[in-house]
């Protein structure tokens, strides 16, 4: 692993999956798990009050044992309160405490050197037992990096130090947004030992947390002799990657020499645009052209319904794939394989992709004149619209079978709550497709947000994302996995077919075969758009 911004994405990931280790799904649902290319899943060890204290110890696919200490809790549902509480609470226990194995007065932060030592591995070892055990297993070529964002990036420092006590100096430490870890006799000691390796912090103007506990200037303003904070002054550690909240770099250390130039060395730019409730990013160095603007005006206008601000997240899963993104999306593109692979889906959903398509037949376009008539009655907006080369950008809404309200695997209702301005609960699924990797289905008491995000050559992570309204409540309104039921099995029916096809183009004995104008269409509307993205990208 390079030590360039390819370390620093892959650390920034670990510490992001260490914050799923209370999730039910686990580590591995984490959007940036395949990102970090873990080898196997990582140890999680945890402790202290309520297992407020975690850090996971992952092994590489390219011989790196990364240690990623998660930060503070934070509660978006109201069901860990008393997690969170204690959690702050050991984060206030700023008194120091001598390190052991560590020179006299190499003082840390009692809470965070608590945090540290406390957590323990499902069969009872410590995180430098685990590290020695994934280090020994690697062998001679095993490269050792420690990180961590908020407080997990203070213990990372705390860690390091102890693991460097022991004989296991880290290659690089690495954190983000980091509390500080302890004295200054502390950060001397770290800082000598990693002499030659790599030590880099990154924080962004107006966060007050790297600047806590405070320094001997901020606490000469509480007034009071100097010798009354000997035990409370605190250091930062490592260079300093300081940038504002556009950011522009402000600050790379002090030995970056004269022809450094902090202009050329700040956070890449995206341009991004909203509507809908959707944020929509270009990471090109171009802004989108034709006539996505309009697509954004259309998709304003049928979202409107639906109330988006007022809703909640009630479910979400990842699903990792082996094959190609492209794969995913030309799978996505047709239903010719429904009848075959998707009996859940096939309850409720109807087969023709809108009132165009060539398949359809009299009694669908009679069932959808129908429902249209009960959608402008209400005021909801129904017709396709299509923007871009492929019908790149497309919205419509779409009858469900009769007798059904919503893509459930009855077709009963999913939320007892309807969304927004909508009575009528046989709302049908108004589809939204943006190339080249999202689609979702908006329905009257749910909708399901799709994104397929390229993880390498052939691998690919699918988000999958539930709302309903703000004040449905879980096990009253609704039940997450009879919400989940049908796409859930849906996706890995998917998967399976995405998978099986990435392992038939791999054969030598692939050949290219043509597709179905009828059935496929969209397959070739999405080929049509993706080549003519990448002739206009040769042209430049």
């Amino acid at each position: 692993m390079p030590q360039n911004d390819e370390l620093t994405c892959r650390l920034l990931a670990a510490s992001a999956v260490s914050y799923w280790i209370e999730r039910k799904a686990g580590l591995t649902e984490c959007p940036l798990y395949n990102s970090v290319q873990y080898a196997s899943v990582p140890t999680i060890l945890a402790g202290g009050d309520d297992d407020i204290d975690a850090i996971t110890v992952g092994s590489t696919i390219d011989g790196c044992v990364i240690v990623a200490c998660r930060g503070t809790l934070s509660s978006t549902t109201g069901e860990n309160t008393q997690q969170v509480t204690l959690d702050w609470i050991n984060n206030l226990k700023a008194e120091q405490t001598q390190v052991p194995n560590l020179p006299d007065s190499c003082n840390a932060h009692d809470g965070f050197f608590k945090a540290v030592n406390l957590v323990k591995s499902p069969t009872g070892k410590n995180v430098f037992d685990v590290v020695k055990t994934q280090l020994a297993s690697i062998g001679s070529r095993a490269k050792l990096y420690t990180t961590g964002h908020s407080k997990g990036g203070a213990m990372s420092y705390i860690v390091a130090a102890q693991l460097i006590a022991a004989g296991h100096t880290p290659n690089a430490i690495i954190s983000f947004a980091a509390a500080r870890p302890g004295n200054e006799n502390f950060a001397n000691y770290v800082q000598t030992q990693m002499a030659n390796r790599f030590i880099r912090r990154y924080e962004v103007t107006n966060d007050i947390v790297p600047h806590l506990p405070p320094d001997l200037e901020i606490l000469k303003l509480l007034g009071g002799d100097n010798k009354d904070f000997n035990n409370w002054i605190y250091e930062s550690i490592g260079q300093l990657y300081y940038y504002d909240l556009k950011g522009n770099l402000l600050f790379a250390g002090t030995e970056m020499g004269d022809g450094f130039d902090k202009s050329q060395h700040g956070l890449k730019k995206a341009h991004c645009k909203t509507a809908g409730g959707f944020i929509f990013v270009a990471l090109g160095k171009e802004a989108p052209e034709g006539d996505f603007d309009e697509f954004l005006a259309t998709l304003e206008e049928y979202m409107a319904p639906y109330d988006v601000e007022n809703t909640k997240l009630a479910a979400e899963s990842n699903m990792y794939e082996k094959a190609n993104w492209k794969l995913v999306l030309e799978n996505n593109r047709e239903c010719y394989h429904c009848a075959g692979s998707h009996p859940e889906l096939l309850n409720t959903i109807l087969e023709w992709d809108d009132t165009n398509d060539p398949r359809a037949p009299q009694d669908f376009l009679d069932h959808y004149a129908d429902q249209a008539a009960k959608w402008d009655a209400e005021g909801i907006p129904h017709e396709h619209k299509s923007y871009g080369p492929g019908k790149r950008n497309r919205i419509v809404r779409m009858p469900l079978k009769k007798g059904t309200k919503v893509m459930t695997i009855d077709g009963e209702a999913g939320c007892k709550k309807m969304l927004g301005r909508i009575q009528n609960p046989e709302l049908g699924s108004m589809r939204i497709l943006h190339l080249p990797n999202s689609w979702n289905h908006m329905q009257s008491d749910h909708f399901i947000v799709f994104r397929v995000l390229p993880i390498s050559a052939q691998e690919s992570m699918v988000t999958t994302k539930w709302f309903v309204h703000k004040d449905a409540v879980e096990g009253q309104d609704y039940d997450p996995d009879r919400l989940r039921q049908v796409w859930d099995a849906t996706n890995d029916q998917d998967r399976i077919l995405g998978e099986q096809n990435q392992l038939g183009i791999n054969s030598i004995g692939y050949q290219p075969g043509p597709y179905s104008e009828t059935y496929e269409f969209g397959v070739m509307n999405f080929l049509e758009w993706y080549s003519d993205t990448i002739q206009k990208n040769l042209k430049k």
